[in-house]
């Protein structure tokens, strides 16, 4: 199909997940040539879109999905010239400048295009991770997680991630920017979730075409964020069907021996990742051929493991059930039974005495009809293994699920769409401990959905609209691993699960609480294209309506206790009574209820404005200007359960400052932070060419914070029950039988009907949090400088140096530490701030942190592979970003390396087809060797890091309700290589314990710990089977060379392991593959 879009020529590079190509056609003597005919063909879907060249010869065609073009340029008295195998990555403004030689239209000049190109257009720093790198390098499949593509940010300069593996993208960092603030957009939609932050919907590999990480991005378009931005694109179909089906295999017997351990692991593990894509163009046979029109693209892929597991303990017997405690033993002595019915007082008065039963044998007439009940749920012994007389071993089992759809359609010469569904759900299931109601295991795991409709529309030659409405959501759950059981009879509790039953020295019944959240964000997203002259000026917003739904009700059924309280000789005795005898009495030790029947409704949205030109001032030299308008709500509940401490207003039951307030109660808000709307942020870069294929390029950039991800914090609930039962006369008598029922639990409000909250002078047991009242914006500024430079042979060489300061960075201050000056022993909680309260945190924007690095990649791109380097150089300092604070007064003295600042990084990444056999430029031709040497193929991944900042601590003994006393440091801490070793770390003889009442000299980070040395490699075979079908084999190998890469040591004072190392992340894995191309 063509699609006729005449657009005017000056070169864009906002295009978020789509690309462009444009450039300049000129003659041999570099004049320009205006009204040519440019033609540019997608050459997998035959799509086709013209334009004509400018007056000064440029042109222009954007909204291009990545992939493979051609482009053909015409015009009267010169040959046209064609060039093939055009690549387009994403967020790519390509530049195809073609010169014309005299002739006849009617003669060609064909050209095949190069890979590597620099950015001529913007000052963003940014890497692509394409289809070839998703598909052949190695990535490990987490039994928990399933195979993320995201996770190959890695590879890029800038990225580090807080911890001691790259295997959760929600601890990434970009250019150092804080975890779980960067924005990650699929197909042009983010996938946060409003209520922590996190990413939604994990594709598998094969399901996107590409991606790309932006750590300094400079255009407008580009905001909630305080990092950097990833944006990714689904694949889709074209005119031939593709596809590809497979299989990865794990066990333990692939695997290493891990350093710590003296054999290989014994414990039973298998892994099966099965999947397959198939897309092509749409048909129905005599109907439909949606050939140029209409394409499809399907992705399936499940992770499947099942890991031995070991459940053992006691359970009752046959004589114990039937209430017979005659071989009951403890120390080769019979226990004895005691009737709680027959309690006397001793000849002493004061001591509760009980009789023995008959025969140490409960009648069956005394049994509480729902203790007995509980009791047919335990399982029959079945073995007797180290005391033990049951013994099972149900596997753990994971199953992780990972489908993606996708339809394009060009609707006519000014429209095209597409539709995209998709859904990542791991599931971790309940081992089967219990074979019954009563199993004590949980079920838990998540469903991430997403969905997005685009339309790209032209409504004239100068202006081109781009629309998306996206559904971003996510469903997590924890679900007890039992049913209904309205057969145990116990009343006064909802008995929609068997309820928590713990009996001394048996098996627990019944599992944890059930409970379920969701995420759900609707967006909306409008972007429109306006070309004139020598600017393109792209302008557009967004709008979030974000929703956070939390139920976590508790244990409806309650949570039971049975010692040996009342069937022993008296209340407390050890050597008599058995837990057993308890519950078959129905009488529970304790009875815990903590219940909140309630569904908080949470509701915060955001908007963005934006206004980006890009004008070419000269024919190398680009200005980008922007500016962006952004609104981040803040988080209010639908039916007010919503609070926060208010310093500044008087107690209401202590008379002293410092009180609760309720959401839209009392004069309250119904959100305690303000609404901020003056939040407009510049964005400026330039772009110059001032040598061939070199560019020197800078920017500088305002980001807001996003405000989601704090939900735990307001929330409460005047729906709550609370109370533990326990004996009212110091365990003579229990405080109700089982058949009796539960005693009614009192709703936790207080006398106005609010969530009682309470404070005490004498007795203080609440925390409270005070949420931002200010009008305080938390952002980061960031600045770039840097050169790209492509050499011969498709190399692509960059440098850039990027600085952020963050600014008003939110954190957890705490309110209720005493001065240093108040510091010494004894009870001190009098002269706290609050006295009320314990800890009094309060949620501020008020922390700062600053990030200076050298990024350097070298990349080369081939028909044979790709060949990738990068290295970062790094240092983040910031004053509080979520470790301990020593002295609240003296924030100064907090200031120090960040905890995630990772100094040096190297990252290299390399597919290599080996040219050998048929076809290959060795042994081709040389019978029968030609085809077992050919088609091999290896890929891989090596990096080397240093590790995280690590701070010893010790007992905290400030005696000012400090988060932490550190250490007094004097010597440096670090240890050269060849001095370090497993038994110490660091030098521990450099820290010593600081005095009581004082504070420590040791900064908050001293010295760094083990850092990353691994290498990841594929091993591959491809067999052509026929001319579209393909067969590979392949082994992957995780941590190829088993090189231990050691956790942290042990950092405590005076702990036994201070120093020492005594655990790494695991041996070597090795994956067996088999995939079918076709």
């Amino acid at each position: 199909m063509r699609i006729g879009l005449f657009l005017a020529a000056v070169c864009l590079y906002g295009q978020t997940y789509t690309g462009s190509i444009g450039g300049r056609v000129v003659d041999g003597s570099g004049s320009a040539i205006p009204r040519s005919q440019v033609t540019i063909i997608e050459e997998a879907t035959n799509t086709t879109l013209k334009t004509v060249t400018s007056d000064s010869g440029d042109y222009l065609v954007n909204y291009l999905k990545p992939g493979s073009y051609t482009v053909q340029v015409s015009a009267p008295g010169f040959k046209a010239h064609v060039e093939t195998g055009v690549p387009l990555q994403i967020n790519q403004a390509r530049r195809i400048d073609p010169v014309l030689e005299i002739g006849q239209v009617t003669e060609k000049v064909e050209v095949t295009a190069s890979a590597a190109q620099v950015n001529y257009a913007s000052p963003e720093i940014g890497q692509v991770v394409d289809a070839q790198q998703l598909v052949e390098l190695p990535q490990i499949a987490t039994n928990s997680r399933g195979r993320s593509p995201f996770l190959l940010a890695k590879l890029l300069p800038g990225v580090t991630t807080n911890g001691n593996t790259y295997t959760n993208i929600n601890g990434f960092s970009f250019a150092g920017g804080r975890k779980a603030t960067n924005e990650i957009l699929v197909d042009g939609v983010p996938t946060t979730n409003p209520s922590d932050n996190t990413y939604t919907l994990t594709p598998s590999p094969d399901s996107i075409s590409e991606f790309k990480v932006l750590t300094t991005p400079f255009s407008a378009e580009y905001g909630h964020t305080g990092g950097g931005v990833m944006i990714a694109t689904s694949r889709s179909g074209g005119n031939v069907v593709h596809g590809s089906a497979y299989d990865l295999f794990r066990n333990r017997i692939l695997n290493g021996r891990d350093f710590f351990s003296p054999a290989q692991s014994t414990v039973k593990y298998v892994q099966n990742d099965p999947g397959g894509t198939i897309g092509g163009p749409v048909v129905i046979p005599h109907l439909y051929n949606g050939k140029d029109k209409t394409f499809f693209f399907v992705d399936f892929n499940v992770t499947l493991a099942s890991q031995g597991n070991v459940f053992q303990g006691i359970v009752p017997t046959e004589l114990q059930r039937n209430g017979d405690f005659s071989q009951t033993l403890a120390g080769g002595q019979v226990v004895p039974i005691y009737d709680p019915n027959t309690a006397h007082l001793a000849p002493d008065g004061k001591t509760i005495l009980r009789d023995p039963f008959p025969g140490n044998v409960i009648p069956a007439g005394r049994f509480d009809p729902v203790g007995a009940a509980i009791l047919k749920f335990f399982p029959p012994p079945n073995a007797n293994i180290n005391g033990n007389n049951y013994f099972v071993t149900p596997p753990s089992t994971n199953d992780n699920w990972q489908y993606l759809g996708r339809i394009d359609q060009n609707f006519g010469q000014n429209d095209r769409a597409f539709f995209r569904f998709g859904q990542y759900s791991p599931n971790n299931n309940a081992p089967d401990n219990i074979p019954n109601k009563a199993n004590n295991g949980t079920f838990g795991g998540w469903v991430d959905t997403q969905a997005v409709i685009n339309e790209t529309h032209v409504f004239s030659p100068t202006l081109v609209s781009d629309f998306r409405f996206g559904l971003v959501q996510e469903d997590n759950y924890t679900t007890a691993a039992t049913a209904p059981v309205p057969e145990l009879g116990l009343k006064g509790v909802n008995l929609n699960s068997f309820p928590q039953v713990s009996v001394a020295q048996m098996v627990a019944l019944g599992s944890k609480a059930s409970n379920h959240d969701r995420d759900r964000s609707w967006v909306f997203n409008e972007a429109l294209t306006l070309t004139k002259g020598r600017h393109s000026v792209k302008f557009g917003g967004d709008f979030r309506r974000q929703m956070y739904d939390s139920y976590s009700p508790g244990k409806l059924s309650g949570s039971y206790t049975f010692g040996n309280t009342f069937s022993a000789v008296s209340p407390n005795d050890t050597k008599s009574g058995f837990g057993l005898a308890d519950l078959l009495l129905g009488m529970p030790a304790s009875s815990t209820f903590s219940f909140n029947d309630y569904t908080y409704r949470l509701n915060i949205n955001s908007a963005g404005g934006f206004v980006q030109d890009d004008f070419k001032i000269l024919r190398n030299l680009t200005l980008n200007l922007g500016i962006r308008w952004e609104w981040d709500g803040p988080y209010s509940e639908a039916n007010n359960q919503f609070a926060s401490f208010n310093p500044s207003i008087v107690n209401h039951v202590t008379g002293n400052l410092g009180d609760v307030q309720f959401a839209g109660r009392g004069g309250a808000p119904t959100h305690f932070s303000p609404n901020i709307y003056h939040d407009f942020l510049p964005r400026v870069g330039f772009a110059w060419s001032f040598l061939h294929d070199t560019v020197l390029r800078g920017g500088y950039g305002v980001y807001r914070l996003p405000a989601i991800g704090f939900s735990s914090i307001g929330p409460v609930s005047q729906y709550a029950q609370a109370a533990t039962f326990t004996s009212l006369d110091n365990n003579a008598t229990p405080r109700y039988t089982l058949s009796q029922g539960v005693p009614p639990i009192p709703y936790n409000v207080d006398a106005a009907g609010n969530p009682n909250i309470p404070a005490s002078l004498s007795n203080p047991t609440q925390n409270v949090t005070q949420l931002e009242f200010r009008d305080r914006t938390p952002y980061n500024q960031t600045w770039q400088i840097g050169m790209q430079h492509q050499f011969k042979g498709n190399w692509l060489a960059e440098i850039d140096y990027v600085g952020t300061r963050g600014v008003k960075l939110p954190m957890l201050e705490a309110m209720n530490q005493l001065p240093y000056a108040q510091w010494g022993p004894g009870n001190r909680q009098g002269l706290r701030p609050f006295p009320q309260y314990l800890t009094v945190n309060k949620f501020v924007n008020d922390s700062n942190s600053f990030y200076n690095s050298l990024q350097t990649s070298l990349q080369r791109r081939w028909n044979n592979g790709v060949l990738s380097f990068a290295y970062t150089w790094a240092k983040i300092t910031a004053d509080l970003d979520g470790s301990a604070v020593q002295d609240i007064y003296n924030v100064r003295a907090e200031h120090g390396i960040a905890s995630y600042d990772v100094p040096h990084r190297f990252v290299a990444n390399y597919v290599y087809r080996i040219p050998l056999g048929r076809d290959g430029k060795l042994l081709n031709g040389v019978p029968v060797i030609q085809d077992i040497v050919r088609g091999w193929e290896f890929s891989g991944i090596t990096e080397f890091q240093v590790g995280l900042p690590l701070a010893v601590t010790q007992n905290n003994g400030t005696g000012g309700f400090t988060g932490t006393q550190r250490p007094n440091q004097i010597a440096p801490a670090a240890l050269a290589g060849d001095q370090r070793s497993l038994a110490a770390w660091f030098n521990i003889n450099a820290f010593t314990q600081s005095a009581p009442f004082t504070a420590g000299t040791a900064p908050r980070y001293s010295f760094y710990g083990p850092g990353i040395e691994n290498w990841d490699a594929s091993l591959m075979r491809n067999f052509q089977i026929r001319e579209r079908l393909r067969l590979q084999f392949r082994g992957e190998f995780y941590n190829s060379f088993n090189h231990p890469n050691f956790k942290n040591p042990n950092t405590t004072l005076g702990n036994i392991n201070y120093g020492r190392i005594t655990s790494d992340n695991g041996p070597r894995n090795m994956e067996l593959g088999l995939r079918l191309f076709f």
